[in-house]
């Protein structure tokens, strides 16, 4: 036997000894959605965002707001970019002439008009050229948390789910259990995020992550995640038995596949373009890690 053989025959040997716990990222996902859905949380796959997409992304759904919702409307979400500036932007129970808001979301008057008129009428009221806004959409969602998986590249893994903080109240890593040894629990803990260890039994969570505070700048991104929220619930089965249960059921109950639904919430680069970018502070703490 050559020599380039018994090399690669001893390559193969060790191999065996010490073999991946998991083939693809794609192999943690079942594992991380179910332990979401054990946390009460409503997991979705591959969740869209302007600096590229988030693995699982875990929605705390607030129940009693989903029936009023439901009950009083807006049924439809409302996912286009003017109306949730409008929405962030404006205060209750105030009058804002049409010519002037229009001008401030870089649209037409005419365009605006239209928009306004396919929200229901207990949410604002137009007069001529002004509006009332009367209500705002009910928040559904009480937080959301966000999981970035990787392999072994724990690095990378931290640097996008720091990058996730500015959209999700607390964000995770994950990595299998048996690719820990070389995290840096310091840098992971400094950078607020938390730690899930990914085994063939289940996960465990090592470290816990640190809330993010809410404030003005992410009022604008929180409309729009709400309604991302709202749309996967009312465009599957799951409002339709939750609302049909007498008790306060496990969420985990009736959920279809997240990737199947995933394209319901992603929207797409249009929905996106509104997006404010990262803050400075965050963009430059990205490059040290």
């Amino acid at each position: 036997m050559s020599r380039r053989a018994q090399q690669n025959r001893g390559a193969g040997v060790r191999g065996t000894k010490h073999p991946r716990l998991f083939a693809s990222e794609g192999a943690l996902y079942p594992l991380l959605s179910h332990y979401l859905k054990r946390q009460q949380l409503l997991p979705v796959n591959q969740f869209h965002v302007r600096q590229g997409r988030i693995d699982l992304i875990g929605f705390e759904i607030d129940w009693e707001a989903v029936r009023k919702r439901y009950l009083a409307g807006p049924r439809q979400a409302i996912l286009q970019p003017p109306l949730l500036r409008l929405f962030s932007l404006c205060a209750l129970g105030r009058c804002y002439r049409l010519a002037s808001l229009a001008s401030i979301l870089r649209i037409s008057e005419v365009y605006l008009r239209r928009l306004l008129s396919g929200l229901p009428a207990n949410t604002l009221v137009v007069k001529d050229k002004s509006f009332i806004l009367r209500a705002l959409p009910p928040p559904v969602v009480k937080r959301a948390v966000g999981v970035e998986a990787k392999l072994d590249d724990w690095r990378r893994c931290l640097t996008q789910a720091f990058s996730h903080r500015y959209y999700v109240d607390e964000s995770y890593i994950a990595l299998p259990c048996d690719r820990l040894g070389a995290l840096d629990l310091a840098l992971v803990k400094k950078r607020g995020v938390g730690v899930l260890s990914v085994s063939r039994a289940g996960v465990v969570p090592l470290l816990p992550a640190n809330r993010n505070a809410a404030n003005k700048e992410k009022r604008l991104w929180r409309l729009g995640l709400n309604e991302r929220a709202w749309a996967f619930l009312s465009g599957g089965s799951i409002l339709r038995h939750r609302l049909s249960e007498k008790g306060p059921p496990c969420c985990c109950r009736g959920l279809p596949p997240g990737d199947s639904n995933a394209r319901i919430v992603a929207g797409g680069d249009k929905f996106l373009g509104f997006l404010e970018p990262l803050p400075k502070e965050v963009s430059s703490v990205l490059g040290s890690i």
